[in-house]
């Protein structure tokens, strides 16, 4: 292939290049390079921590940063140019490092990093960051649905028990049922402990050769609604920007949004098994496999949050419909 092998982060001993099928299998820089925000914190507070040790100078620090910063506004600023052999995120921002302040100090700040902890690095902090994003956008979720369910609190409706008419219950407390659902999801997140240690500095393995203050990274870092809709359910009135309709029975307004979103559920418990299948006998240790569960995780993440804001405008904008 086309790659030279000197310009390949892990091809320092290598005689041969990549077979070019091997790389393209291998490369997983459209997806990972999501994290590139996540990537340019870790590489900041890595360098600072190689400063510390006394590995690099003040002054290869302050470069460093200058140049992450660059990395970081270009980025943002969607100019960031990918090139063919960006292997990854991290090969791409410290490619482009040496493009910007020079390889000879820009090569200094992988000394005794593997991209092993890189990636744990950039996940954890992508996980910590829009965990909260999901935290906030169930809360206002949670917030319309009990707001809808207070204005409904005495509305009369039948419950239903094997597709049945059984006993009644109130429209208000058919919808605070669904809150205390999600209640119980936000409560998950709030639970949730791994995505919050620091895996920087743990080396490939087994740690860092040079000493590497790992409380001190760790510091830096911050770490430590379906058949109600139907004409036998007719108790809710979905607004026709969430709706589609029929091409051939033009009265029907179909909540498709809410249908997607139920099919979408299954696509994510589908990762899941996914997700287990992958790590399924995995020998301890950071193996190749694991690159796959970036796929899973984004896009998994990607649909929740839509979701989420989806069915909030739906429920803000939702009407009873009188019986």
């Amino acid at each position: 292939m086309s790659q030279e092998k000197e310009k390949i982060l892990w091809g320092g001993r290598f005689d041969k290049s990549p077979d070019e099928l091997l790389w393209k299998y291998n490369a997983s820089i459209g997806l990972c390079k999501t994290l590139w925000r996540e990537d340019v914190e870790g590489s900041k507070v890595f360098a600072a921590g190689l400063e510390k040790l006394g590995i690099i100078t003040s002054v290869e620090l302050g470069a460093i940063q200058s140049g992450l910063d660059t990395i970081h506004a270009e980025w943002e600023a969607e100019e960031f140019q990918l090139k063919k052999g960006d292997e990854d995120i991290h090969t791409a921002n410290e490619r482009r490092l040496g493009e910007i302040i020079g390889s000879e100090i820009a090569g200094k700040l992988h000394t005794g990093r593997s991209r092993n902890e890189q990636v744990q690095v950039d996940v954890h902090l992508w996980l910590r960051n829009e965990i909260c994003e999901l935290e906030q956008r169930l809360i206002s979720l949670i917030k319309a649905i009990l707001k809808l369910a207070e204005a409904n609190v005495n509305v009369m409706m039948p419950s239903f028990t094997h597709f049945q008419p059984a006993q009644i219950t109130t429209f208000g407390h058919w919808l605070v049922n669904h809150a205390e659902g999600l209640r119980s999801v936000l409560r998950r997140f709030n639970l949730m402990e791994s995505h919050k240690w620091c895996p920087l500095g743990a080396g490939a393995i087994a740690g860092n050769a040079f000493g590497m203050d790992r409380h001190f990274l760790a510091k830096e870092l911050n770490f430590s609604l379906g058949p109600t809709l139907s004409p036998t359910f007719s108790f809710v009135k979905i607004g026709q920007e969430f709706c589609t309709g029929s091409s051939l029975m033009p009265q029907k307004q179909n909540p498709d949004a809410l249908e997607l979103i139920r099919g979408k559920a299954g696509t994510v418990i589908g990762r899941l098994a996914g997700m287990f299948a992958t790590i399924k006998n995995l020998p301890s240790g950071y193996n190749k496999d694991l690159q796959e569960d970036k796929a899973m995780m984004i896009s998994s993440y990607d649909e929740f949050k839509d979701a989420l804001l989806l069915t909030t405008d739906e429920f803000n904008d939702s009407q009873r419909k009188r019986l």
